[in-house]
């Protein structure tokens, strides 16, 4: 249960995440969007929501009990643990990942789309003066 909350919390956490620092908070919305003025909820979504969703304090400790063995049913399983601890961090890294290029692309179809409309719309205005 707590890699694919993992996932999903480091996807949100990415998907919210710009690499540009001039950007708005929600660069894929337009600039006027009412959700562009609530930093706090920004915030609060980052750390907050995705911070308890992605639970990464009990999954650590479910790695740490089955490294130490005392409550396994199997005794101590450290490679286990080690290839868990791997699978979760490589998984949690890989989903911000994916997060924060689904934004990205979001963001450039975006201006992609106004220069379309930019450029269809000087197009009509050169007709109009001929």
């Amino acid at each position: 249960v707590d890699l694919p909350a993992n996932m999903l919390g480091s996807f949100i956490m990415g998907f919210l995440t710009t690499s540009d620092i001039s950007a708005l908070p929600l660069p894929w919305l337009p600039p006027t969007h009412p959700l562009q003025r609530h930093t706090i909820l920004h915030v609060a979504i980052k750390t907050g929501m995705c911070g308890s969703l992605t639970t990464f304090a009990s999954w650590n400790s479910q790695m740490v009990s089955m490294m130490d063995g005392t409550k396994a049913a199997l005794g101590s399983q450290v490679p286990a643990a080690l290839i868990g601890y791997i699978i979760g961090i490589s998984t949690a890294i890989a989903s911000f990942v994916f997060g924060t290029h689904i934004s990205a692309w979001l963001v450039n179809s975006r201006r992609r789309d106004r220069r379309l409309v930019v450029a269809v719309d000087s197009n009509d205005n050169n007709e109009i003066d001929n």
